[in-house]
């Protein structure tokens, strides 16, 4: 390794060919999921490279996979880089925000604008990845990921009929990460140890937390769900898969007693706007009575309540948890109104350790 790995690194900074140098890249990263732990030595160089070549369009991708690779080859010593790594991410968001402002006032194309909203996307997925790494900076990531779904969705629900798919598209993805990265708070500085796969995490993950990020990204995430003029419905069951994770997250006391009039309502009013919901009442907003109603054929579509239905499920879930041993056991989401969602983007709900769930 120490006569290949510096030669091919040199080779990347000094080469003047895009496609080679990603050639070139692309074998560091075959081989450090290889050899793993054994690149330790050669973390600084390769930090170096990622820094240095992090603005390129063309190698975005590959550096990412690299670091992801890293991260999982050699993840204690990882995490002294990970501070080289976070304000390359936040530069990154806060780009992507400002052209995004710019595409809203009309002084930016949209189409100009999609390098780097592909290059967003690429981010937002590998933080996704890299979450575990990440808990100390999540007061950091978090409120700048607020800031921007600020800006996507006003663009989104401003543009209307004319609004571009791959916007829509990034709203979801980022608020998603949203709900990943409040779900995983507190994970690493309660137990560094534990991969947040496995069960003894996952019942950390799903115990109330003492952070301020879920109260924080509380009220945001409605006066989102309540603009007008409104976000799309998938826009919509995304806010609200967020919004039952900061319930989750704050438990029962500071939830109820804070948010839970004022989130409901929210969800309520967005679902009578968008016209999922019926405002005589007739239908339940129970998962129970829903669920009662359906089966006796008096609920033609189920998924009109399906925003509804999830949160009041989680509130439901939150309030009187099942126990085992005294640890909380239940998921995140509960499993009837886990179905009620009829969209097959806003269906990507998070699963029990904290990531999207695809198996829909």
């Amino acid at each position: 390794l120490q006569r290949i790995v510096p030669h091919i690194l040199e080779m990347v900074r000094t080469c003047g060919q895009e496609s080679l140098r990603e050639a070139l890249l692309q074998q560091v990263a075959s081989l450090s999921g290889i050899v793993r732990d054994h690149l330790r030595p050669y973390l600084p160089a390769i930090f170096d490279v990622v820094e240095e070549f992090w603005d390129t369009n063309r190698h975005l991708a590959t550096l990412l996979g690299l670091v992801n690779k890293m991260a999982d080859g050699v993840p204690d010593d990882f995490r002294n880089f990970v501070p080289r790594l976070v304000p390359q991410i936040l530069a990154s968001i806060e780009m992507s925000h400002i052209q995004i402002l710019e595409c809203g006032a009309g002084t930016r194309q949209y189409a100009s604008a999609a390098s780097q909203f592909d290059r967003l996307d690429h981010i937002l997925r590998s933080v996704r990845d890299l979450r575990g790494n990440l808990g100390d900076y999540l007061h950091l990531l978090v409120p700048a990921l607020v800031k921007l779904t600020d800006a996507l969705t006003e663009s989104v629900a401003a543009n209307g009929s004319k609004n571009i798919r791959g916007l829509k598209r990034l709203a979801i993805i980022t608020i998603q990460t949203v709900s990943v990265l409040l779900h995983t708070t507190e994970i690493s500085s309660l137990n560094n140890g534990i991969s947040a796969r496995n069960g003894l995490s996952r019942v950390l993950e799903l115990s109330p937390s003492s952070s301020s990020l879920p109260a924080r990204a509380t009220q945001p995430l409605m006066r989102f769900l309540s603009r007008d003029p409104h976000v799309t419905k998938d826009i919509g069951f995304a806010l609200i898969e967020a919004i039952c994770v900061c319930a989750k997250r704050l438990g029962k006391d500071r939830w109820v007693n804070l948010f839970h009039f004022a989130a409901r309502n929210a969800i309520l009013n967005w679902q009578q706007r968008i016209g999922l919901v019926q405002s005589t009442g007739n239908v339940s907003t129970t998962g129970v009575a829903v669920k009662a109603k359906r089966e006796a054929g008096q609920v033609e579509i189920v998924s009109e309540m399906a925003g509804l239905v999830l949160y009041d499920e989680v509130i439901k879930n939150i309030t009187s948890p099942l126990r085992n041993n005294g640890n909380i056991v239940e998921g995140i989401l509960p499993g009837e109104a886990r179905w009620q969602i009829t969209s097959n983007e806003s269906r990507q709900l998070l699963s029990g350790n904290g990531v999207p769930d695809n198996s829909f």
